[in-house]
C-alpha cells in the first residue's frame, strides 16, 4: 500500500492488532465448537438414564443354553456323561427397592441325544447306552441390583427340576434290550445367579444371566444355565 506520493504506506497499529486478533478468535471458536459437540454426541450415543427400579414388574424372555458336566443315565453301571443342550427361560420379577428384587424364573431344555458305557462290576466297558435327555423346571429367588443405564446383580435361587431320558437303548452284547420308553427323575436345585444388564429404555432391558447350580438328587450334579434376555418393565407406582 502506497501514499499519494508514491512512497509505501506504513500499516495501522489497530489494523496489525486486528489481523493478530481474528487468527486466535477463529480458532477459539472452533475450540468452542468441539467442545460442546463432544458432550453433546456422547449424550445421543450414551442410554439413557433408567428410571429407578421401586416399583417395576418385568416379564422377561430369551433363548438359554445348559450345561451339564456330568450327567448321569436312569440305567445302573453307566458312565456319566455331559449333557449340552438349547432352550428357552420366561421370568417375572419384581422390585420392591430400588436395588432389592424378587423373582420367579421357569427354564426349559431342548432334548438332546446322549450316548454314555455300560460298565461291568470290575469297570469294563461292555455295552453302549444312547437315548435322549431334556429337562425343565422353576427357579425362586432374590437378588440385589446396582447401576442406571449399565446394571449388574447377583443373587441366590432355590428351586426344582425335572430330568427326563426316553428311548434308552443298550447296544454291544447279545441280548441287547431297550430300557423304559420313558424315565424321569425329580430333583432340589440351589443355584447363584449374576449377570448384567442394559436399560435400553424406561420400559426395556437386555441381559445377560448365567447361574451356576447344583441338582440335589443321590449325588449332586452341577448344572450351568446361560440364558440371554429382553424384558419389558411396568412401573407399578
Amino acid at each position: 500500500m502506497t501514499d499519494p506520493r508514491g512512497k509505501p504506506r506504513s500499516e495501522c497499529p489497530l489494523a496489525r492488532a486486528r489481523k493478530d486478533v481474528e487468527p486466535s478468535a477463529s480458532r477459539a471458536r472452533a475450540a468452542a465448537r468441539r467442545a460442546f459437540a463432544l458432550p453433546l454426541a456422547m449424550s445421543l450415543l450414551a442410554p439413557p438414564a433408567a428410571r429407578a427400579d421401586r416399583g417395576a414388574l418385568t416379564l422377561e424372555l430369551g433363548p438359554a443354553l445348559a450345561l451339564v458336566p456330568r450327567s448321569t443315565s436312569p440305567l445302573p453301571g453307566t458312565e456319566a456323561f455331559p449333557v449340552l443342550s438349547p432352550g428357552a427361560a420366561l421370568g417375572l420379577r419384581y422390585a420392591p427397592g430400588n436395588h432389592f428384587e424378587l423373582g420367579v424364573t421357569g427354564f426349559f431344555e431342548a432334548p438332546v441325544n446322549v450316548s454314555t458305557s455300560l460298565l461291568s462290576p470290575d469297570g469294563v466297558v461292555v455295552a453302549t447306552v444312547s437315548g435322549t435327555a431334556s429337562s425343565w423346571g422353576g427357579l425362586l429367588g432374590a437378588r440385589y441390583v446396582g447401576g442406571l443405564g449399565w446394571r449388574v446383580h447377583l443373587g441366590a435361587e432355590l428351586g426344582w427340576a425335572h430330568r427326563e431320558f426316553s428311548g434308552l437303548k443298550v447296544n454291544g452284547v447279545a441280548g441287547a434290550r431297550s430300557g423304559e420308553a420313558r424315565q424321569g427323575r425329580d430333583s432340589m436345585v440351589v443355584s447363584a445367579a449374576g449377570g448384567v444388564e442394559w436399560q435400553a429404555g424406561d420400559h426395556l432391558t437386555i441381559g445377560v444371566s448365567p447361574r451356576l447350580g447344583l441338582l440335589l438328587e443321590g449325588v449332586a450334579t452341577l448344572v450351568v444355565l446361560l440364558p440371554v434376555t429382553i424384558g419389558f418393565s411396568w412401573y407399578l407406582f
